[in-house]
């Protein structure tokens, strides 16, 4: 299992990661991919794609 910390208030700088007041996570076990979005915005996709994670199933 992998869990992948999309956001959260804090940021990395030499990425350029974006942050907020949120919590936003990727869990991936095997073929089993879970996104989880506790935040008001859609900086979570922005941080994934960042990271270059595909949020969407196969």
């Amino acid at each position: 299992m992998k869990l992948t910390i999309l956001s959260d208030n804090t940021t990395l700088i030499d990425w350029y990661f974006l942050g907020k007041p949120e919590f936003s996570a990727f869990v991936k076990n095997g073929d089993t991919r879970i996104p989880f979005n506790t935040g008001y915005s859609g900086i979570f996709i922005e941080n994934a794609q960042k990271m270059r994670l595909t949020l969407e199933y196969d």
